[in-house]
């Protein structure tokens, strides 16, 4: 009889011990489901922003070359220098910290732009000798626009490579 009161006691005990200590361990692995999801976006989103970038880079090439071609033959067609619409968004969202990046990039680029325009307006001053700036101001555009392009998206590379969560699978 004592036997069987002690196992009804000791069962007891145990039930109540789980039902207390069961929800604790409940939330625990939704939490560590949640941050395993909040990872994989992330990386999801990295791998989408290093695509834009590659994006980015080609047409910024492509920009560059057609802009090189355009002095031999006036028929090639101009391609814009790509916008960082997309590039902007997704860091703004995920990985904010990235922007300053942007920013300063993008801070370049305006610069350069403000010295091509000052260096057009004294080479249409200087009328003739001002001809052989102006035919070379695309290839300095280019180049200028190619070292700007190639640093920004080597940083937010490097950047993105260092803060985007890893798989953690040695800590299965």
């Amino acid at each position: 009889m004592i036997d069987g009161v002690l196992q009804v006691l000791v069962g007891g005990l145990l039930a109540l011990g789980g039902a207390f200590v069961g929800p604790f361990f409940q939330r625990r692995h939704e939490r560590w489901i949640a941050d395993r999801e909040d990872r994989a976006v992330l990386r999801n989103k990295a791998e989408e922003l290093f695509d834009e970038l590659d994006s980015f880079v080609l047409k910024s090439q492509g920009a560059s070359i057609a802009a090189l071609a355009r002095m031999q033959d006036s028929g090639v067609e101009a391609k814009p220098v790509p916008d960082l619409g997309r590039v902007r968004a997704i860091a703004a969202i995920y990985f904010p910290t990235s922007l300053t990046m942007i920013d300063a990039y993008e801070a370049t680029n305006l610069e350069a732009l403000r010295s091509i325009a000052e260096q057009t307006e004294e080479a249409l001053k200087a009328g003739e000798k001002g001809l052989a700036t102006l035919r070379g101001m695309p290839m300095k555009m280019a180049i200028e626009h190619q070292q700007a392009a190639a640093s920004f998206v080597a940083e937010l590379r490097k950047h993105l490579s260092e803060n985007v969560p890893t798989l953690q699978l040695e800590k299965i």
